[in-house]
């Protein structure tokens, strides 16, 4: 959450999938260097959109990247105060390697949570709380119920099973008597 502040706030990142030598290209010395072994086609595949939304999902800054690691800055020039929202979206390509992306934020302004906290925000946080006691005592009730249920269910599958192997020897020693006699 920001306010008006007139400070930037900084955005440190790290994708360790945006370094070549991490897909296969080889190691010659420089950044400059491996990005010119790439291919063009295969160099524009991999990147990382970098989004900021303001409160009302207005774009406040918006950067390719394709460094793996560096830092970009933005300022609230809005004069909104409210969540901002910071987007790292994946090019298609890194996205199909599940990349790890490290992202580190430091804000212009701290926000003192417990002056936040609202009492409504506290009853709201206790019905919550109690409709999740709830529903675990309705699930512990029903995993017992199911655990009486399944004793009689056990006895009976295993009685029916002796009775079936049973019948089936009486039935071996029938046709084995009549093809005898």
């Amino acid at each position: 959450t920001l306010g008006a502040s007139r400070e930037p706030t900084h955005v440190h990142y790290k994708c360790p999938l945006l370094n070549p030598k991490h897909r296969g290209i080889e190691d010659t010395g420089s950044q400059e260097v491996f990005l010119k072994a790439l291919d063009e086609e295969q160099a524009h595949m991999f990147y990382v959109n970098a989004i900021v939304l303001n409160p009302e999902g207005g774009t406040v800054h918006h950067e390719v990247l394709r460094a793996e690691e560096a830092s970009f800055s933005f300022l609230s020039t809005t004069g909104l105060d409210g969540e901002y929202q910071v987007c790292m979206q994946p090019s298609a390509k890194i996205a199909a390697l599940s990349p790890r992306l490290y992202v580190d934020i430091e804000s212009a302004r701290t926000i003192d949570y417990t002056a936040a906290e609202t009492h409504e925000g506290l009853l709201k946080k206790h019905d919550s709380l109690r409709r999740l006691q709830f529903w675990i005592s309705e699930i512990r009730q029903e995993i017992a119920y199911i655990k009486t249920r399944q004793v009689p269910f056990q006895r009976t599958a295993e009685s029916t099973e002796v009775r079936v192997c049973a019948w089936s020897l009486v039935q071996g020693l029938l046709l084995v008597s009549l093809a005898a006699w």
